[in-house]
C-alpha cells in the first residue's frame, strides 16, 4: 500500500461514481502518491477510504452535488462551462440526461464519507473536461501537478480509477488554495438548492480558470 505510516497521512478522495464495476476511487496524497480502485457502489468505496488508515482532507466527485428545478435541471456552473468550452459542451450533462447510478451514488459517497469525516469540505469535478480545457491528455496534466501515476491509469483512457485521480486532484488543488475559482458560487439565490437548503451544503466546484 502506498499510505503506510504510525501516523495517518493527509489525502484527499476522488470518486467517478457508476453501476457494476464502474465506481471509480482514489486517494492522493500532497506528494502526488496515489492509490486507486474499482468498486460497484457508493458503500464499498467508503468501506475502501475507511480501510486506508488516512486522514481525509477533502473528497472530489464527478457528478452533480446540487440540483436545479430549472428547465432540464440547467445549473448556472453548466451553462458557464458549456458557453466557455462550447467544442465539449455536450460532456456537460444536464440534470435530466444523466444516470441514476452516477447521480445518486455520487451524492451518497459524499454523505457517507461525510458522516465518517465530519466537516469534509465536498467539491464537485469533471475530469474530462478539465483534461479538454487544459488541452492535456492524462499523462501530462498528471506531470504538471507532480502525481505518480501508475502505467494501468495511462492507458486505459476510459478508466474510472483515472477519471477518480483527476476528481481527487481538483480537490486537492482547489481545498489547498491553488485553484480559487469556485463554480459553487454562480448558484442563484432560489431554484439551484441554495444553501442552507441543501443536504450537502457546503458543496464548492474547484476550477482551474
Amino acid at each position: 500500500m502506498t499510505f503506510e505510516g504510525t501516523e495517518p497521512q493527509a489525502v484527499w478522495i476522488g470518486v467517478d461514481p457508476g453501476g457494476r464495476n464502474k465506481f471509480g476511487v482514489a486517494a492522493l496524497s500532497a506528494d502526488g502518491a496515489m492509490e486507486a480502485e474499482r468498486f460497484s457502489c457508493a458503500r464499498q468505496a467508503v468501506g475502501w477510504v475507511a480501510d486506508l488508515n488516512v486522514a481525509v482532507r477533502g473528497v472530489g466527485v464527478d457528478a452533480p452535488l446540487w440540483w436545479s428545478s430549472g428547465e432540464s435541471g440547467a445549473r448556472h456552473a453548466d451553462r458557464w462551462l458549456r458557453e466557455g468550452y462550447p467544442e465539449a459542451r455536450n460532456s456537460v450533462m444536464l440534470i435530466n440526461s444523466i444516470f441514476g447510478g452516477v447521480l445518486i451514488q455520487g451524492f451518497l459517497f459524499a454523505a457517507e464519507l461525510r458522516q465518517r469525516f465530519p466537516d469534509l469540505p465536498v467539491t464537485e469535478a469533471h475530469p474530462k473536461l478539465l483534461m479538454h480545457a487544459r488541452k492535456q491528455e492524462f499523462e501530462e496534466l498528471a506531470g504538471d501537478f507532480g502525481l505518480m501515476v501508475k502505467s494501468k491509469l495511462v492507458h486505459e483512457t476510459n478508466d474510472d480509477r483515472r477519471d477518480a485521480v483527476i476528481a481527487a486532484l481538483a480537490a486537492r488543488e482547489g481545498f489547498s488554495g491553488n485553484w480559487t475559482h469556485d463554480l459553487a458560487d454562480l448558484r442563484p439565490l432560489c431554484g439551484e438548492q441554495a444553501a442552507p437548503d441543501r443536504a450537502l451544503s457546503p458543496v464548492s466546484y474547484w476550477w482551474f480558470e
